[in-house]
């Protein structure tokens, strides 16, 4: 009978629970394409983050039925690096050329957040 290896266990999950949390948040991305989030009214972005590199273009496109602001920071600290008015069915999109952390959120919608993490 095998015996259990409760360590190796240990560390084996927290290298895939630490890999799932940052690594790139779709599969089968193609260099160049725009990394898409997806905005509805009222519903959290999806995906609620992302893990890019420098030079990479995000895409929030609105599948709501009203028009979303969307800003960049959090709704107690919005920051000046982006804000868009997103018409229904339209998208925004923004490329980040500096290395750091972007947060966002939906102006109407502040419990509405997301972040974009660029390395």
């Amino acid at each position: 009978m095998d015996t259990f290896d409760v360590p190796r266990l240990a560390i084996l999950l927290a290298f895939l629970a630490s890999t799932a949390c940052t690594g790139p948040t779709y599969f089968g991305h193609s260099p160049g394409e725009d990394w898409g989030v997806s905005v509805d009214e009222g519903v959290p972005f999806f995906p609620a983050w992302l893990n890019v590199g420098v030079g990479a273009t995000v895409k929030w496109t609105n599948y709501g039925p009203a028009s979303a602001v969307l800003r960049s920071g959090t709704p107690t600290h919005p920051t000046p690096v982006f804000s868009a008015w997103i018409a229904p069915n339209a998208s925004f999109r923004y490329t980040f050329t500096r290395t750091g952390t972007f947060e966002f959120f939906l102006q109407d919608h502040p419990d509405t957040e997301g972040r974009v993490t660029i390395r």
